[in-house]
């Protein structure tokens, strides 16, 4: 049987420390019996992975997910990014489930299945104008477009890889 062929790792661009929302309140400790932690946006963790050299080419962001309501057995997180197909959320122990998984840029509905049943979180905002039709909501920042960044990014990963920036090219109008 022939070796697989490598794979080549997509570029990645680190992202700054996750951006907080409420800049003046503090990240929320573990809930005790009674509080309220509900984050009024929630925060999005990650790096961008982008599909090709086009400003049109879909943006990959590595998002985080987290119930933090507890389940009995199982958790999965569902999402119109995908079509709906659950994806298996980790537990964290003390009721919170957790999963890190590729999202495009944009406005996404999604909605966890814990222990086999459809809940939308209290802790994200909700979209639906009933309890049945009600899905959590949540906006994907991808990087910036301007052309100003592009060359940038550009610059900042051809040093990584060990190579110079390429040299404008001369052009005349005659």
């Amino acid at each position: 049987m022939p070796a697989p062929a490598p794979q080549t790792p997509s570029p990645q661009v680190e992202v700054p420390p996750p951006e907080r929302y409420d800049e003046d309140v503090p990240a929320p400790a573990m809930p005790t019996a009674g509080a309220s932690v509900r984050p009024k946006s929630p925060v999005v963790y990650g790096t961008f992975e982008e599909k090709g050299d086009s400003d049109d080419d879909e943006v990959m962001v590595k998002t985080e997910f987290v119930w933090a309501d507890g389940a009995e057995h199982d958790v999965k997180l569902s999402g119109a990014w995908n079509g709906w197909m659950p994806v298996q959320m980790y537990h964290e122990g003390g009721g919170m489930w957790s999963v890190v998984t590729p999202v495009p840029a944009g406005t996404h509905e999604f909605k966890f299945v814990v222990d086999g049943e459809w809940k939308h979180s209290t802790r994200h905002p909700t979209v639906g104008a009933s309890e049945d039709t009600m899905n959590n909501i949540r906006v994907i920042r991808g990087p910036p477009k301007n052309k100003q960044n592009t060359a940038r990014l550009s610059e900042q990963r051809n040093k990584q890889a060990g190579m110079s920036a390429p040299k404008p090219k001369k052009c005349c109008i005659s």
